[in-house]
Protein backbone atom coordinates (compact mmCIF):
# COMPACT_ATOMS: atom_id res chain seq x y z
CA UNK A 1 0.00 0.00 0.00
CA UNK A 2 1.21 3.41 -1.28
CA UNK A 3 -0.09 6.53 0.59
CA UNK A 4 0.27 10.15 -1.03
CA UNK A 5 1.23 12.54 1.11
CA UNK A 6 1.48 15.63 -1.67
CA UNK A 7 -0.15 14.77 -5.13
CA UNK A 8 1.59 17.32 -6.63
CA UNK A 9 0.82 19.50 -9.79
CA UNK A 10 -1.08 16.59 -11.32
CA UNK A 11 -0.24 13.35 -10.70
CA UNK A 12 -2.61 10.54 -12.13
CA UNK A 13 -3.02 6.51 -12.16
CA UNK A 14 -2.69 5.58 -15.91
CA UNK A 15 -2.72 2.46 -17.72
CA UNK A 16 -2.82 1.30 -21.80
CA UNK A 17 -6.10 3.32 -21.73
CA UNK A 18 -9.61 2.37 -22.87
CA UNK A 19 -8.95 0.47 -25.72
CA UNK A 20 -12.21 -0.15 -27.95
CA UNK A 21 -14.31 2.78 -26.48
CA UNK A 22 -14.18 5.58 -28.83
CA UNK A 23 -17.45 4.26 -30.91
CA UNK A 24 -19.52 5.83 -28.03
CA UNK A 25 -17.24 8.63 -27.56
CA UNK A 26 -14.85 7.93 -24.65
CA UNK A 27 -11.41 8.90 -25.46
CA UNK A 28 -8.69 5.92 -24.83
CA UNK A 29 -6.25 8.17 -22.53
CA UNK A 30 -3.36 6.10 -21.31
CA UNK A 31 0.18 7.91 -20.69
CA UNK A 32 1.41 11.11 -23.07
CA UNK A 33 4.42 9.36 -22.92
CA UNK A 34 3.81 5.84 -23.62
CA UNK A 35 7.49 5.22 -23.89
CA UNK A 36 8.35 6.11 -20.80
CA UNK A 37 5.46 4.60 -19.30
CA UNK A 38 6.98 0.99 -20.73
CA UNK A 39 10.16 1.58 -19.79
CA UNK A 40 9.05 2.38 -15.95
CA UNK A 41 6.90 -0.94 -15.99
CA UNK A 42 10.18 -2.56 -17.55
CA UNK A 43 12.55 -1.83 -14.86
CA UNK A 44 10.34 -3.82 -12.22
CA UNK A 45 9.14 -6.55 -13.59
CA UNK A 46 5.80 -5.51 -15.44
CA UNK A 47 3.98 -6.08 -18.73
CA UNK A 48 4.35 -2.54 -20.16
CA UNK A 49 0.61 -1.74 -19.86
CA UNK A 50 0.49 -2.52 -15.95
CA UNK A 51 -1.20 0.74 -13.99
CA UNK A 52 1.39 3.53 -13.20
CA UNK A 53 1.40 6.89 -11.46
CA UNK A 54 2.08 10.05 -14.61
CA UNK A 55 3.68 12.79 -12.56
CA UNK A 56 3.18 16.20 -14.12
CA UNK A 57 6.46 18.79 -13.72
CA UNK A 58 5.63 19.30 -9.70
CA UNK A 59 6.12 15.78 -8.14
CA UNK A 60 4.28 13.89 -5.44
CA UNK A 61 5.26 13.04 -1.99
CA UNK A 62 4.56 9.33 -1.30
CA UNK A 63 4.42 6.93 1.90
CA UNK A 64 5.70 3.79 0.90
CA UNK A 65 3.70 1.48 3.77
CA UNK A 66 4.55 -1.44 1.81
CA UNK A 67 8.31 -3.03 0.86
CA UNK A 68 8.47 -2.88 -2.42
CA UNK A 69 10.38 -2.23 -5.83
CA UNK A 70 9.96 0.73 -8.20
CA UNK A 71 11.14 2.71 -10.95
CA UNK A 72 11.10 6.30 -12.09
CA UNK A 73 11.43 7.44 -15.59
CA UNK A 74 10.66 10.43 -18.50
CA UNK A 75 11.46 14.08 -17.16
CA UNK A 76 14.15 14.81 -15.66
CA UNK A 77 12.54 14.57 -11.78
CA UNK A 78 15.20 14.82 -8.64
CA UNK A 79 13.95 12.21 -6.04
CA UNK A 80 14.79 11.43 -2.52
CA UNK A 81 14.17 8.05 -0.83
CA UNK A 82 14.13 9.32 3.08
CA UNK A 83 16.15 11.85 1.89
CA UNK A 84 18.94 10.09 0.36
CA UNK A 85 19.28 11.24 -3.54
CA UNK A 86 17.91 7.82 -5.88
CA UNK A 87 18.80 7.29 -9.74
CA UNK A 88 16.08 7.84 -12.33
CA UNK A 89 15.66 4.93 -15.19
CA UNK A 90 16.53 1.65 -12.58
CA UNK A 91 14.74 -0.24 -10.56
CA UNK A 92 15.04 0.87 -6.73
CA UNK A 93 13.87 -1.16 -3.29
CA UNK A 94 12.71 0.19 -0.73
CA UNK A 95 11.20 -0.83 2.85
CA UNK A 96 8.33 -0.38 4.64
CA UNK A 97 7.61 3.13 6.21
CA UNK A 98 10.16 4.83 3.99
CA UNK A 99 9.20 8.16 2.11
CA UNK A 100 9.67 9.00 -1.64
CA UNK A 101 10.02 12.90 -2.47
CA UNK A 102 9.62 13.71 -6.03
CA UNK A 103 10.77 17.73 -6.81
CA UNK A 104 9.77 19.62 -9.74
CA UNK A 105 11.43 18.47 -12.94
CA UNK A 106 14.31 20.36 -13.95
CA UNK A 107 13.42 19.56 -17.74
CA UNK A 108 10.37 18.15 -19.68
CA UNK A 109 7.15 17.73 -18.27
CA UNK A 110 5.74 14.19 -17.38
CA UNK A 111 7.35 11.44 -15.39
CA UNK A 112 6.41 7.54 -14.64
CA UNK A 113 6.73 6.33 -11.55
CA UNK A 114 5.98 2.15 -11.80
CA UNK A 115 5.49 -0.65 -8.76
CA UNK A 116 6.34 -4.36 -9.28
CA UNK A 117 3.09 -5.56 -9.55
CA UNK A 118 1.12 -2.51 -10.55
CA UNK A 119 -1.32 -0.38 -8.69
CA UNK A 120 -4.42 -2.54 -7.66
CA UNK A 121 -7.43 0.09 -8.74
CA UNK A 122 -10.99 -1.20 -9.86
CA UNK A 123 -11.22 -0.59 -13.64
CA UNK A 124 -14.13 1.21 -14.86
CA UNK A 125 -14.83 0.36 -18.99
CA UNK A 126 -11.61 -1.79 -19.02
CA UNK A 127 -9.45 0.80 -17.85
CA UNK A 128 -7.51 2.27 -14.56
CA UNK A 129 -6.44 5.76 -16.63
CA UNK A 130 -8.02 8.69 -15.43
CA UNK A 131 -9.89 10.71 -17.53
CA UNK A 132 -10.60 13.73 -15.46
CA UNK A 133 -12.61 15.51 -17.86
CA UNK A 134 -15.48 13.05 -17.42
CA UNK A 135 -14.47 11.94 -13.96
CA UNK A 136 -13.44 8.10 -15.44
CA UNK A 137 -10.50 5.92 -13.97
CA UNK A 138 -8.44 6.15 -10.99
CA UNK A 139 -9.42 6.68 -7.89
CA UNK A 140 -12.30 8.61 -8.39
CA UNK A 141 -11.50 10.17 -11.44
CA UNK A 142 -9.17 13.20 -10.59
CA UNK A 143 -5.56 13.62 -9.96
CA UNK A 144 -4.41 12.45 -6.80
CA UNK A 145 -4.46 14.30 -3.62
CA UNK A 146 -3.27 13.95 0.09
CA UNK A 147 -4.84 10.69 1.84
CA UNK A 148 -5.29 8.75 -1.08
CA UNK A 149 -3.68 5.15 -0.52
CA UNK A 150 -3.38 2.78 -3.58
CA UNK A 151 -2.56 -1.14 -2.91
CA UNK A 152 0.33 -2.40 -4.58
CA UNK A 153 0.03 -5.69 -6.32
CA UNK A 154 3.26 -7.04 -5.07
CA UNK A 155 5.22 -6.24 -1.71
CA UNK A 156 7.65 -10.14 -1.39
CA UNK A 157 10.51 -8.23 -3.10
CA UNK A 158 11.33 -12.52 -4.07
CA UNK A 159 9.34 -12.43 -6.34
CA UNK A 160 10.22 -8.72 -7.82
CA UNK A 161 12.33 -8.08 -10.74
CA UNK A 162 13.59 -6.14 -13.34
CA UNK A 163 15.53 -5.36 -16.13
CA UNK A 164 18.08 -2.43 -17.10
CA UNK A 165 18.25 0.17 -18.90
CA UNK A 166 19.58 0.21 -22.27
CA UNK A 167 23.25 1.98 -22.00
CA UNK A 168 21.76 3.95 -25.40
CA UNK A 169 18.96 5.89 -24.69
CA UNK A 170 16.26 5.68 -27.47
CA UNK A 171 14.76 9.31 -26.85
CA UNK A 172 16.78 12.72 -26.61
CA UNK A 173 14.30 14.46 -25.18
CA UNK A 174 14.57 18.17 -26.18
CA UNK A 175 12.26 21.72 -25.35
CA UNK A 176 12.78 22.10 -28.89
CA UNK A 177 12.15 19.06 -30.65
CA UNK A 178 11.45 18.04 -34.59
CA UNK A 179 8.58 15.54 -34.73
CA UNK A 180 8.09 13.80 -37.85
CA UNK A 181 5.04 14.01 -39.55
CA UNK A 182 2.56 11.91 -41.96
CA UNK A 183 0.43 14.19 -44.54
CA UNK A 184 -2.83 13.46 -44.78
CA UNK A 185 -4.01 11.89 -47.54
CA UNK A 186 -6.81 14.58 -48.50
CA UNK A 187 -4.98 18.23 -48.50
CA UNK A 188 -7.54 20.05 -50.45
CA UNK A 189 -8.90 21.62 -47.46
CA UNK A 190 -5.96 23.78 -47.32
CA UNK A 191 -3.45 25.70 -49.53
CA UNK A 192 -0.88 24.50 -51.65
CA UNK A 193 1.76 26.72 -48.83
CA UNK A 194 0.03 25.37 -46.01
CA UNK A 195 2.41 21.95 -45.70
CA UNK A 196 5.69 23.75 -46.65
CA UNK A 197 4.74 26.37 -44.29
CA UNK A 198 3.96 23.99 -41.36
CA UNK A 199 7.77 22.13 -41.85
CA UNK A 200 9.55 25.41 -42.78
CA UNK A 201 8.52 27.39 -39.19
CA UNK A 202 8.69 26.63 -35.68
CA UNK A 203 6.00 26.59 -33.59
CA UNK A 204 5.77 27.25 -29.52
CA UNK A 205 3.30 25.07 -27.10
CA UNK A 206 0.82 27.77 -25.50
CA UNK A 207 -0.63 27.72 -22.40
CA UNK A 208 -3.96 26.70 -23.80
CA UNK A 209 -2.62 23.01 -23.75
CA UNK A 210 -3.49 19.85 -21.47
CA UNK A 211 -3.76 16.06 -22.04
CA UNK A 212 -6.33 16.51 -24.47
CA UNK A 213 -4.60 18.93 -26.93
CA UNK A 214 -1.65 20.78 -27.90
CA UNK A 215 -2.33 24.31 -29.30
CA UNK A 216 0.31 25.54 -31.21
CA UNK A 217 1.57 29.21 -31.75
CA UNK A 218 3.37 30.38 -35.08
CA UNK A 219 3.33 31.00 -38.83
CA UNK A 220 -0.61 30.82 -39.86
CA UNK A 221 -2.02 27.86 -42.28
CA UNK A 222 -3.68 28.95 -45.45
CA UNK A 223 -7.30 27.13 -46.29
CA UNK A 224 -8.07 26.72 -49.85
CA UNK A 225 -10.57 28.94 -51.55
CA UNK A 226 -13.00 26.89 -50.86
CA UNK A 227 -12.67 25.67 -46.95
CA UNK A 228 -13.11 28.02 -43.91
CA UNK A 229 -11.79 24.83 -41.82
CA UNK A 230 -14.33 23.44 -40.74
CA UNK A 231 -15.80 19.73 -42.16
CA UNK A 232 -18.07 17.30 -41.50
CA UNK A 233 -17.13 15.63 -38.42
CA UNK A 234 -14.81 12.31 -38.78
CA UNK A 235 -12.79 10.39 -36.39
CA UNK A 236 -9.53 11.50 -35.39
CA UNK A 237 -6.25 9.38 -33.57
CA UNK A 238 -3.70 10.23 -31.37
CA UNK A 239 -1.14 13.13 -33.22
CA UNK A 240 -3.68 14.31 -35.21
CA UNK A 241 -2.71 17.67 -36.12
CA UNK A 242 -6.37 19.60 -37.03
CA UNK A 243 -6.04 23.50 -37.80
CA UNK A 244 -8.16 25.67 -36.10
CA UNK A 245 -8.28 29.54 -36.67
CA UNK A 246 -5.46 28.77 -39.50
CA UNK A 247 -3.14 27.50 -36.74
CA UNK A 248 -1.66 23.71 -36.03
CA UNK A 249 -3.73 21.75 -32.53
CA UNK A 250 -2.39 18.69 -32.05
CA UNK A 251 -4.48 15.55 -30.43
CA UNK A 252 -2.98 13.71 -27.28
CA UNK A 253 -3.92 11.35 -25.11
CA UNK A 254 -7.15 12.57 -23.46
CA UNK A 255 -8.58 13.64 -26.99
CA UNK A 256 -11.99 13.77 -28.46
CA UNK A 257 -12.98 10.71 -30.55
CA UNK A 258 -14.12 12.96 -33.67
CA UNK A 259 -13.53 16.42 -34.65
CA UNK A 260 -15.06 18.78 -36.98
CA UNK A 261 -11.80 20.90 -38.05
CA UNK A 262 -10.03 20.34 -41.20
CA UNK A 263 -6.54 17.76 -40.28
CA UNK A 264 -3.48 18.49 -41.98
CA UNK A 265 -1.31 15.84 -40.68
CA UNK A 266 -0.69 12.75 -38.33
CA UNK A 267 2.34 13.48 -35.70
CA UNK A 268 3.98 9.47 -35.51
CA UNK A 269 3.68 7.29 -32.78
CA UNK A 270 7.07 7.22 -32.67
CA UNK A 271 7.57 11.06 -31.61
CA UNK A 272 4.97 11.47 -29.23
CA UNK A 273 6.71 10.71 -26.56
CA UNK A 274 8.71 13.69 -27.43
CA UNK A 275 5.32 15.79 -28.12
CA UNK A 276 4.49 14.58 -24.15
CA UNK A 277 7.68 16.03 -22.56
CA UNK A 278 6.67 19.55 -24.00
CA UNK A 279 5.91 22.83 -21.72
CA UNK A 280 3.76 26.22 -22.81
CA UNK A 281 6.89 27.94 -24.18
CA UNK A 282 8.72 25.15 -25.38
CA UNK A 283 9.20 24.95 -29.51
CA UNK A 284 8.35 21.87 -31.93
CA UNK A 285 9.14 22.10 -35.90
CA UNK A 286 8.28 19.33 -38.24
CA UNK A 287 9.30 17.57 -40.74
CA UNK A 288 7.29 14.74 -43.72
CA UNK A 289 8.05 11.36 -43.83
CA UNK A 290 6.48 8.35 -45.68
CA UNK A 291 3.85 5.63 -43.59
CA UNK A 292 6.36 3.25 -44.01
CA UNK A 293 9.21 5.20 -42.17
CA UNK A 294 6.29 6.61 -39.09
CA UNK A 295 6.42 2.50 -39.22
CA UNK A 296 9.79 1.72 -39.00
CA UNK A 297 10.81 4.25 -36.41
CA UNK A 298 7.98 2.99 -34.24
CA UNK A 299 9.58 -0.47 -34.43
CA UNK A 300 12.83 0.55 -33.78
CA UNK A 301 11.30 2.13 -30.31
CA UNK A 302 9.75 -1.04 -29.56
CA UNK A 303 12.97 -3.09 -30.25
CA UNK A 304 14.93 -0.76 -28.18
CA UNK A 305 12.48 -1.89 -24.72
CA UNK A 306 12.70 -5.27 -25.48
CA UNK A 307 16.77 -4.38 -25.23
CA UNK A 308 16.08 -3.98 -22.06
CA UNK A 309 18.10 -6.73 -19.61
Amino acid sequence: MIEILNGGMLSTIQDKGRIGYQRFGVPVSGPMDWYAAALANRLVGNTDDAPLLEITIIGPTILLEDSCRFALTGAAFPARLDGQTIEMNTGIEATGGNRLTIGNATSGARGYLAFCGGLVVAPQLGSVSTYTKARLGGLDGTALKAGDRIALGCTDLSHCSGQLYPSTPALDYSSSPTVRIVVEDRTDHFDRSAIDKLTSSSYHLTHASDRMGYRLEGPQLAYSSDCDGNIISEGVTLGSIQVIDRRPVILMADHQTIGGYAKIATAIRADIPLLAQLRPGDKVRFTQVTTEEAQRAYLEMRQHLEECS
